[in-house]
């Protein structure tokens, strides 16, 4: 900070944070559409000086607003000219003095039901000339092309960058909002210059003799580095906002889709988890574009929308009817109309005006016409959905029909995949049992959830399902296999009725009475079922294997050919049609419940089998996993996509659907809600691998990354050899282990192919990279090879990024000690 002063008073904000954090929070955070409207306070209070008087005009003001059908306030908290609207310790003009009109209508909208969403006009200080904190430090200001300050703070100079920061601090920290819109989150321009010190930082980084300056060089470079300013402040009012428990939203208001190649990168900013809303303007009046500003308006929002389908994170649109601005002006009731239609058609999730003092000459024909009501309807949530979770358990997705598999009869599994949407891409971060399920019910990667070996723990401080969706009103249950410590990070409801042990020989008879009884229960309360199978996983007993002849089997690429292995793969083919007959079984039930209608059903298969090469790698056939999601109404019957997700994925998507939020910057997933309802084909950019081998043989720490269509790996310990006790030892009578391993050793003398497997498994290289798409069994290592050298570098890059993201050390994660403080609860990393 400049002087002693800020930094008293960062310091108190800071303590005011604190205690905000553990403050109760009143306002109601319900699930209905975002309803409101812009607020002027000198508007309400011109021509009343006395307080008790304003006090009567304040409430009179917010019974009108509630009776309008409006649910959220936006109130003006700073201005354009850098005065404070309430009694602010970091502003130095308060337009009220000491009087708080803002904590008064917090105090009387809670007793209405009304949300705040207060708005700061973040880098405006005087908007034409410097204003405001400007006049204290006009060495903050953005500059014109003549170095003149201009009211801007820029978004540059960490002192002014600090400084936006703690404001939004102390607005959070006295009225715990439901929500924060920051306004004036922008550039007055292109043209705009940056403050001295930032424009300094600037010409030393782009020297005049390689960016001359007016040149398009100097001037993208320019333009990239001031969006680059404005994302990281953006990141740091994020981090600050997100602190806060509740965290209050955090929203933009956009001018239009002329913004999306200006100097803001509000897609950045999504993707990063900073934005949670988007309130946008068409700014199309009939007065200016005659019949044409419908098209003008459609256009805005398709092009807006359209962006927004291709984040990696979903952002709420809303729409910002302006009713009188400097563009414009509407001029009959039906106009209003007009725009909230255009926004239903572009999918937007809620409605602004632009501004209540403006709104009021219309009102009374828009609640006539019932307006409002019909596109609050529209944009109402649906109700709650349940959610049916089906597993198996080490099954290689593309055993089976539905993804090319030539030997296994699914037809439950293929039904439902006809009856809801395939995905051809989804993933998982570790091929084996308890770091999966990690993943699955928190919504974090091993390193992050702390589950990163097989048989360990995940962190005690840590939230999963039952946590998060009972907040949320469901009672999480799980039947069968758990598999997942420790108990108070998973408090599942235990349902009985299936076999919880995945090595029983043989399961155990399944009932499907008590998974009837949860699902009828309590037809009012939502909620979520977990049914964990053990099949196919070994032992391989259940099933006729009669119906799948050894030697009528088509083995696949990566599996050696020998008679042992062909019997044991019939014996896990009978697992397989074993399982899907559950799955249809588990579904009939749902069916006789009468919720099916209502119930989002999500069937995976885990990671990979036993076999070598699937199970406890990072290759394709062991992260690789089915997934199939069905919701009747909401999902397309027969769909297929090949957006990319990830076991972290599905919470976040749960989470969404049962209207919990869009935006869960606390999780490593991102739902994807918007890819099931067709909304959008793209989800993620890359998916993540992670293998540890302890305790399932010595050290072999693995990483990977694929973008779907290329898979790198590398392997970190790429000296030693990989063994996997299961798959190539045996302990007492071997029930659980691999016999058929030992005739692909046997056969290796005089079998190039079965060589070449054997050695793979084995020996593996520092790094590889397939080429997946074309090559699923992932038997050509294209590594070293110039024709996809820049392939193999942006995934490495790639992979090095997320790896510190996560904080993963790598080689030292995979280690006894690191296991067994793990399994304490002490994890080292």
């Amino acid at each position: 900070m400049r002087d002693w002063r800020y930094l008293m008073q960062f310091c108190l904000i800071v303590m005011l944070m604190i205690a905000g954090a553990i403050a109760p929070n009143e306002l109601v955070r319900g699930h209905e559409p975002f309803m409101g409207a812009y607020i002027h306070l000198p508007a309400w209070f011109r021509g009343h000086t006395d307080e008790a008087d304003r006090h009567r005009v304040m409430i009179e003001n917010l019974d009108r607003f509630h009776d309008s059908g409006l649910r959220v306030l936006i109130p003006f908290v700073t201005t354009t000219g850098g005065k404070a609207e309430y009694p602010s310790q970091l502003i130095p003009d308060n337009v009220w003095g000491s009087w708080d009109p803002v904590a008064l209508m917090v105090d009387e909208a809670r007793k209405r039901g009304l949300q705040i969403y207060p708005t700061m006009c973040v880098l405006a200080s005087g908007h034409d000339r410097p204003d405001g904190i400007l006049k204290l430090h006009p060495d903050w200001a953005l500059r014109d092309k003549a170095g003149q300050p201009i009211g801007f703070i820029s978004p540059g100079h960490p002192e002014a960058r600090a400084w936006v920061v703690s404001v939004l601090l102390e607005i959070a920290a006295r009225y715990h909002p439901d929500g924060i819109l920051l306004d004036y989150c922008r550039y007055p321009g292109n043209e705009a210059q940056m403050d001295p010190v930032t424009q300094a930082q600037f010409e030393k980084s782009h020297p005049a003799d390689q960016f001359p300056p007016g040149s398009a060089l100097y001037n993208d470079a320019f333009r990239k580095f001031k969006r680059e300013c404005l994302t990281e402040l953006m990141g740091q009012i994020s981090n600050a906002l997100r602190a806060f428990d509740p965290k209050p939203r955090i929203a933009v208001y956009m001018w239009g889709a002329h913004e999306l190649k200006g100097t803001r990168d509000w897609r950045t900013w999504a993707d990063r988890g900073y934005l949670d809303m988007l309130n946008l303007t068409g700014y199309a009046y009939r007065e200016r574009y005659g019949e044409e500003y419908l098209k003008v308006l459609d256009q805005n929002f398709r092009d807006v929308a359209a962006v927004l389908g291709e984040l990696d994170s979903p952002v709420e649109l809303t729409i910002c009817v302006g009713i009188a601005t400097s563009h414009g002006k509407i001029r009959e009731a039906a106009e209003i109309e007009d725009y909230l239609q255009i926004g239903k058609r572009h999918g937007v999730h809620g409605a602004s005006f632009f501004t209540w003092e403006t709104l009021q000459p219309y009102l009374p024909d828009v609640k006539k016409a019932g307006y409002l009501d019909r596109f609050s309807q529209t944009a109402r949530p649906a109700e709650k959905p349940n959610f049916l979770i089906i597993l198996a358990d080490d099954c290689t997705y593309n055993d089976l029909p539905i993804y090319g598999g030539k030997n296994a009869r699914t037809p439950a599994i293929d039904r439902m995949a006809t009856e809801g949407l395939t995905f051809h891409h989804a993933y998982l971060s570790e091929a084996m049992c308890q770091p999966c399920r990690s993943e699955l019910y928190t919504g974090l990667y091993p390193m992050r959830n702390g589950c990163a070996w097989n048989h360990s723990a995940s962190r005690p401080s840590i939230e999963s399902m039952p946590h998060r969706l009972g907040t949320l009103g469901y009672r999480v249950g799980l039947a069968g296999k758990v598999h997942v410590q420790p108990d108070r990070v998973y408090p599942f409801e235990e349902v009985v009725g299936f076999d919880r042990n995945c090595v029983n020989n043989p399961t155990q008879k399944h009932d499907l009475n008590p998974i009837r009884d949860f699902m009828q229960r309590d037809t009012n309360q939502p909620f979520c079922l977990i049914v964990a199978l053990v099949e196919p996983h070994v032992p391989w007993v259940m099933g006729d294997p009669s119906r799948y002849p050894p030697e009528k089997i088509v083995l696949p690429p990566n599996i050696a050919d020998t008679p042992r292995t062909r019997q044991d793969f019939a014996r896990y083919l009978a697992e397989i049609t074993y399982m899907d007959g559950q799955v249809g079984e588990i579904l009939s039930v749902l069916e006789k419940s009468g919720q099916a209608d209502r119930t989002l059903v999500f069937f995976s298969s885990e990671q990979g089998a036993q076999f070598p090469g699937c199970k406890w790698t990072n290759w394709n056939t062991g992260l690789h996993t089915a997934l199939i999601a069905r919701w009747p109404g909401r999902i397309q019957a027969g769909r297929h996509t090949d957006a990319l997700a990830q076991y972290a994925d599905l919470l976040p998507t749960c989470i969404e659907a049962a209207g919990g939020g869009t935006v869960l910057p606390e999780f490593d997933g991102k739902s994807f809600l918007s890819v099931l309802q067709g909304k959008t084909a793209r989800h993620r950019s890359y998916v993540y691998g992670v293998h540890n081998n302890i305790p399932e043989g010595p050290a072999y720490p693995i990483r990977s990354v694929s973008d779907g269509q290329y898979r790198y790996i590398r392997n970190l310990t790429q000296n030693e050899i990989y063994i996997e006790k299961h798959v190539m030892g045996m302990s007492g009578d071997g029930a659980l282990n691999n016999p058929y391993w030992a005739t692909w050793v046997w056969d290796a003398w005089n079998q190039p192919r079965t060589y070449h497997l054997v050695k793979r498994y084995l020996h593996r290289p520092a790094e590889e990279l397939y080429h997946t798409a074309e090559d699923p069994f992932e038997l050509a290592n294209l590594a070293g090879q110039p024709a996809t050298a820049s392939i193999q570098a942006t995934l490495r890059a790639e992979l090095e990024r997320w790896m510190a993201e996560q904080g993963d050390p790598g080689a030292p994660q995979d280690t006894q000690e690191a296991v067994q403080a793990a399994r304490r609860g002490e994890h080292l990393y």
